[in-house]
């Protein structure tokens, strides 16, 4: 049996409030409880002063005594179920989740990323700069990812062969490396970086960072994984948080439908163009 729950808010920067500001806000707050299966209008409500909102959604009966007790606590930590995804994930990787508040577009996030992907033309410097923390291992997860100093000219079998050899020194110690500080080896020939991330390492849920521009298309199976430079990489790999000004949120409304050849990444190139190009 479901129970279905009426929430009346306004949203605040749509972010979480402290226990203080939301009861301040509250003016109603009822309950039935228990509940029979001929009942219709079991609920929750909660209004607030200024232009309310109403959102509803479904929750097992189950869990509406949970509900019950803390309310608080979902709408406070979680911003349930107002948060987007994205913000639900990079809310769940706060390093000090206790007394946050961010502000879109102001306050810096403070982060713990999941993992951490390199490729072998800025793994480089990233591996030196992590090997002066003293750690026996990465903090988290990592991987070098040998593909960048592959150049193509005259086939991929000859390019191959070329590349490594005159790339030996580099390869070596990125390999060496990753053995030392248990760290995943991909070698010349195992494939793109990118597409190697989204096949073995991406998950819904996932915070990830990676030298390679490429990196969000781990975003295909439900992460945020983030483009950034080597010094980033290593504040992830040496467990020193990570900063990210909290995002901003844009709607966008699409009309008509696509013509011809049209495919939706010429939609998401024309729209980052329109949002992001300078």
């Amino acid at each position: 049996m479901f129970i279905s729950i009426s929430l009346r808010y306004v949203h605040s920067n749509g972010l979480p409030f402290s226990s203080t500001e939301f009861k301040k806000w509250v003016t109603k707050f009822s309950f039935r409880f228990p509940y029979s299966s001929s009942s219709s209008t079991s609920a929750v409500r909660f209004s607030r002063v200024h232009n309310p909102k109403q959102h509803r959604i479904k929750v097992p009966g189950l869990l509406v005594h949970f509900w019950s007790k803390y309310w608080y606590l979902i709408i406070i930590q979680l911003d349930f179920p107002f948060a987007n995804f994205l913000r639900k994930i990079l809310y769940a990787h706060l390093a000090e989740p206790e007394g946050v508040k961010p502000i879109r577009g102001q306050t810096y996030l403070k982060l713990s990323p999941d993992r951490v992907a390199m490729q072998d033309a800025s793994a480089q410097m990233a591996i030196l700069q992590f090997m002066l923390a003293g750690m026996p291992t990465t903090a988290v997860p990592s991987s070098i990812h040998c593909d960048h100093l592959i150049v193509g000219h005259k086939g991929a079998a000859q390019d191959l062969v070329q590349s490594i050899e005159n790339n030996k020194e580099i390869f070596d110690f990125l390999q060496s490396a990753a053995e030392k500080y248990s760290m995943s080896f991909w070698k010349p020939g195992s494939g793109i970086i990118h597409q190697i991330v989204l096949e073995n390492y991406a998950a819904p849920g996932l915070l990830m960072l990676g030298t390679d521009s490429h990196t969000p298309n781990a975003g295909g199976l439900g992460a945020i994984a983030i483009g950034v430079g080597g010094a980033d990489a290593v504040d992830a790999m040496a467990s020193i948080p990570w900063e990210l000004k909290a995002p901003e949120v844009i709607g966008i409304k699409l009309t008509g439908k696509l013509n011809g050849w049209t495919s939706p990444k010429d939609v998401i190139l024309h729209l980052a163009g329109k949002l992001t190009v300078r």
